[in-house]
């Protein structure tokens, strides 16, 4: 057996504001589920060929997935072509974010944490010293 796919699944507290939060990077609710009072309970989000699903459920608060130590858990992996652009959108947006930093695997890479904790580490390639 071969998988033919792999998405990833988040549970949130609040599907609308995760998918306001993950649209910042281009991802566009393509499917979605409400409940009888009309609120967003699932969405699958897509950006080209990068696929996300949010999912309403509350096992981990997400103040105490927060509180994890950094590469503590499941860390998910945007890759953009510029980090720093993407960094400085997200401050001009009010999001607070450590400045991009070179990595020793040749990746101008940076990490914040989504409305709901989850760890989102943001990168793009750059040339070898």
């Amino acid at each position: 057996m071969s998988a033919t796919d792999f998405q990833t699944l988040l549970n949130v507290t609040d599907v609308e504001a995760s998918a306001a939060w993950y649209a910042r990077f281009g991802f566009k609710i393509k499917q979605q589920f409400e409940d009888d009072a009309g609120a967003l309970q699932w969405c699958q989000l897509r950006s080209s060929d990068a696929v996300l699903m949010l999912n309403r459920q509350a096992k981990i608060s997400a103040g105490d997935r927060k509180k994890r130590p950094d590469y503590g858990d499941a860390v998910f992996y945007i890759t953009v072509p510029d980090a720093q652009k993407a960094h400085d959108m997200l401050a001009e947006a009010g999001i607070a974010a450590p400045n991009p930093e070179k990595q020793m695997y040749d990746v101008m890479e940076f990490r914040l944490r989504d409305p709901d904790g989850y760890e989102i580490a943001i990168g793009s390639a750059v040339e070898p010293d």
